[in-house]
């Protein structure tokens, strides 16, 4: 039985929270700032009493909100925080790893919990499960000097109150140790009283019957009332669950599905896209109708642009995140690979323009050299652009089988490498794909030395095993995901059994980032908490789940599915689905859903106006994924 260690300061309040036996001695309960555990914030006066005491092998603690004053009190959405400064921050060296944590926090009424997972992938973890009263969101307070390194402070909202002078109103949570996440999903099972609600997809396609499983112990299921957006909907009991299906003619939005029982209230929310196919065709005449520039007196013209969804208007600024390279190459990228299966002439004009566009303005042929932005301009140097630019031109090889559009794939490669590739940890660098084509364009000595470059950078992730070089981030999901895709895919490719040992570890890191509570914005969702700021129009820092870089997770698990069959891994069927909620049935698309409920008082909880750089997600989902609806 693990227990708990606790510290206090002079005043009583907690400092210290860590398990007896854990040799790392991690401190859940301080990140890196000076917010205190369990700090009550009420806009309406209300006094809050605290109590912490350990039972076993758990910590029970209790808020009690009491109404002091002679008024009637009415709170509502954030007007109520309990603060939680779980260290969910990213350090710049291997500290990060069993002395910090990937903390996901579902509040869902009555059924809420928080699993705090070690960034190693490593045990003991925390986690705790909502006893008593309801949560209905949670807000993030951060310290902006940090930038992208601190996710801040957790703050939980309860539901909204109505006290009468003299009321009272409980909260209680109940926290423990616990192995991994299916140690920590069997442990909610087995609360008393405790509702869990569990469906295979949370993003659906038309003519999907889903089942959706509510289980909990000691719960008359046979009672349970089931409703969707409002309207009664029934179950069956088989077992110890009850089993509803949600039919596969849903319209076309978000759907809520809600589950009450003994008192308990909780919630899965669903999103329903039109077909797969036709989301992607959508989207890819959006992109040629409203974000290609045409303006011949410009160095922009042909470029695929950021676009706001509120002015309805193509926006650029020589700004990293928004000019007219970088990550926007993605949306090439997605029109390249589209092309490969459709006959499509308008689409087709439009990329041979961006094509001409990239040429001109982002690439030095003769050398490989990729620029920041246009006109080729570099005052900002970034690896990440080479293996972009280089894939684009595979993609556009596979589309119209032009020997040109594979060598300048191949020189830009070669530049990379030359420049430090090998030892830098870079998203889509196209490792398989491109050395197979080149094996079938029978070019033995290029794709011999793709291979070299690649195995270089595969003895430098080995090297660092979870030691991860700081990047832009100093530790992130877009790190770990590619040190894992690209181990698995020299594993491959080579047979060295180094090479599926070293993929293992990273596996078990990158797992720790995904998310599976039950509401389709964060089901498949890896945590990252900078995007919206960086690349959205709001300029707000927070959790964004959505977002597209959870697919390099989707690929990574799918290729664990053939190289570990036998291991249990996140569904990357669910990640792609994930990622596919930021595209709207109109074809237009959102960079990032800023999740919590605010961000330093800020409202938050949207989809930013920005389409930027998302469609990285859906060439990922249709290159990698086994969607066919």
């Amino acid at each position: 039985m693990t227990t708990f260690d606790l510290q206090t300061n002079a005043a009583g309040q907690l400092t210290g929270l860590s398990a007896a036996n854990d040799t790392a001695h991690m401190n859940w309960a301080q990140n890196d700032r000076t917010t205190v555990w369990g700090t009550v914030t009420s806009k309406q006066s209300l006094t809050a009493a605290v109590e912490r005491h350990v039972q076993g092998d758990q910590l029970v603690e209790t808020y009690t909100l009491t109404n002091n004053t002679p008024f009637d009190i009415y709170s509502q959405e954030t007007d109520i925080g309990i603060a939680l400064p779980l260290p969910d921050t990213y350090l710049a060296d291997e500290r990060a790893l069993n002395q910090r944590c990937n903390v996901h926090l579902w509040c869902g009424g009555s059924a809420s919990y928080i699993m705090a997972l070690r960034m190693d992938g490593s045990g003991p973890n925390l986690g705790a499960v909502l006893r008593q009263g309801s949560l209905q969101g949670y807000s993030i307070n951060r310290d902006l000097a940090q930038a992208s390194n601190e996710r801040g402070d957790f703050i939980l909202h309860p539901e909204d109150l109505h006290l009468h002078p003299g009321e009272r109103y409980t909260l209680q949570l109940v926290w423990f140790w616990f192995a991994d996440r299916g140690d920590f999903q069997a442990r909610l099972r087995k609360f008393p009283g405790f509702l869990t609600v569990q469906a295979p997809q949370y993003t659906l396609f038309p003519g999907e019957t889903v089942p959706v499983t509510i289980q909990g112990q000691g719960i008359d299921l046979a009672a349970v009332t089931l409703t969707v957006d409002g309207s009664p909907v029934s179950g069956a009991v088989q077992d110890d669950r009850l089993v509803y299906e949600l039919p596969g003619d849903l319209a076309v939005c978000a759907h809520r599905l809600r589950v009450q029982a003994g008192g308990q209230t909780t919630w899965a929310d669903f999103y329903q896209q039109p077909g797969f196919a036709e989301l992607v065709k959508r989207r890819v005449h959006f992109i040629v109708d409203h974000q290609q520039c045409h303006d011949a007196a410009s160095a922009l013209n042909g470029a695929y642009l950021v676009y706001d969804n509120e002015t309805h208007r193509q926006y650029y600024e020589h700004v990293n995140d928004l000019d007219a390279g970088r990550e926007r190459v993605g949306i090439g990228v997605l029109l390249a690979y589209y092309l490969q299966t459709h006959e499509d002439a308008v689409v087709a004009r439009s990329l041979e323009q961006y094509l001409h566009f990239v040429r001109i303005q982002l690439l030095d042929e003769t050398t490989g050299e990729v620029f920041n932005d246009a006109p080729r301009n570099n005052d900002t140097h970034r690896l990440y652009n080479f293996p972009w630019v280089a894939d684009l031109f595979l993609q556009v090889y596979h589309w119209r089988h032009e020997a040109a559009d594979l060598d300048r794939a191949v020189q830009i490669m070669r530049a990379y490498f030359k420049e430090g590739g090998d030892q830098h940890y870079s998203i889509d660098v196209p490792m398989s794909d491109l050395i197979e084509t080149l094996r079938a364009a029978n070019r033995p000595d290029d794709a011999a030395e793709m291979l070299a470059g690649c195995e270089r950078l595969g003895e430098f992730i080995l090297q660092h095993g979870q030691n991860y070089p700081a990047h832009e981030v100093n530790y992130e999901q877009s790190i770990v995901a590619p040190a894992a895709i690209y181990l698995l895919e020299l594993f491959q490719l080579t047979g060295d059994e180094r090479y599926r040992e070293g993929a293992a570890v990273q596996l078990r890191g990158l797992a720790a980032f995904h998310g599976d509570q039950p509401d389709y914005h964060v089901y498949g969702a890896a945590i990252r908490h900078w995007d919206g700021y960086w690349f959205g129009k709001r300029k707000l820092y927070g959790d964004t789940f959505s977002h597209y870089w959870s697919a390099l997770s989707g690929i990574a698990f799918a290729g664990a599915q053939t190289v570990f069959p036998d291991a249990d891994y996140p569904d990357p069927e669910a990640i792609f689905r994930n990622v596919l909620s930021m595209f709207f049935p109109d074809g237009r698309a959102t960079c990032a859903f800023v999740y919590p409920m605010s961000v330093n008082g800020v409202r938050a909880h949207y989809a930013d106006p920005w389409a930027n750089d998302q469609d990285w997600g859906m060439y990922f989902a249709l290159k990698y994924s086994n969607i066919t609806v």
